[in-house]
């Protein structure tokens, strides 16, 4: 299935001839299967493909950043830090493709930073936007924020922020346990722990917890089971010292509150 589109079949590859690296899938479109509905009769389809319309696409150049380092003590095995740098911190996607949306939304955030620049020299007072400030969540892949070196449509940047999930350093599942005797425990012994079955975190100095009061929330555009909301976390500006904006958070409590 085509992401809120149709579901599909393919009835045929066509390959480059020297490489023979596919250049075409040749399918069977459903229509009576538009916008996810299943026809009666018919089996659900389980897989689904995000897609961009290729004919109104625009190019971009993607930074897929990841952790500088490989550990999270640099140096403390070695005594050499730049030992521990991770070589695949950066990855540039010169080929990605994006909505033609996006690509208004771009010069749109362009726009009013000329305007604050061009304001800022005729000596008025005012607030210049970052180019920061538009990002988009890429399905399937993260959150991505518009990097300053866009100059345009025709060269467009974006920074990946953070990833979807996090699984880096992860601990690994210990080996089923087995009791004295070597055998395998009964199966009334071997009941789950609380947890969902995630490792347990060695360290409480790595869990952030912070205290703060929701100022509004609203629906989640996507999912009936989540809202967001707005919340005041004490947070202050590391240089004036005045309060910062509140924090966007998604959470679990649709019905709720």
């Amino acid at each position: 299935r085509l992401k809120y589109a149709y579901v599909i079949s393919c009835d045929d590859i066509v390959r480059d001839p020297e490489t023979n690296e596919p250049v075409e899938l040749k399918c069977t479109l459903y229509p009576e299967t538009r916008a996810g509905v299943t026809p009666e009769g018919e089996k659900r389809v389980k897989g689904i493909i995000q897609w961009v319309e290729a004919s109104t696409a625009v190019k971009c150049n993607v930074n897929q950043y990841d952790r500088l380092f490989k550990t999270e003590e640099p140096g403390k095995e070695s005594d050499d830090f730049t030992k521990d740098i991770n070589e695949n911190s950066l990855e540039t996607l010169e080929i990605a493709v994006v909505e033609s949306s996006v690509a208004i939304d771009a010069l749109a955030q362009l726009a009013k930073i000329r305007t604050a620049d061009n304001a800022a020299e005729e000596g008025e007072d005012c607030e210049r936007p970052y180019h920061a400030e538009l990002s988009y969540q890429f399905e399937r892949s993260g959150y991505f924020a518009l990097d300053p070196a866009t100059t345009g449509a025709d060269n467009l940047v974006f920074n990946r922020v953070v990833t979807l999930r996090d699984a880096w350093g992860a601990p690994k599942p210990k080996a089923a346990q087995r009791n004295r005797g070597g055998g395998k425990q009964p199966k009334q012994q071997q009941k789950k722990r609380g947890g969902g079955g995630a490792g347990v975190i060695e360290d409480a100095r790595r869990v952030a917890i912070r205290a703060g009061t929701i100022l509004e929330a609203g629906p989640h555009p996507e999912a009936e089971s989540l809202i967001v909301c707005k919340v005041d976390c004490g947070d202050a500006d590391e240089g004036s010292g005045e309060p910062s904006e509140p924090r966007t958070v998604v959470a679990g409590l649709a019905g709720l509150i």
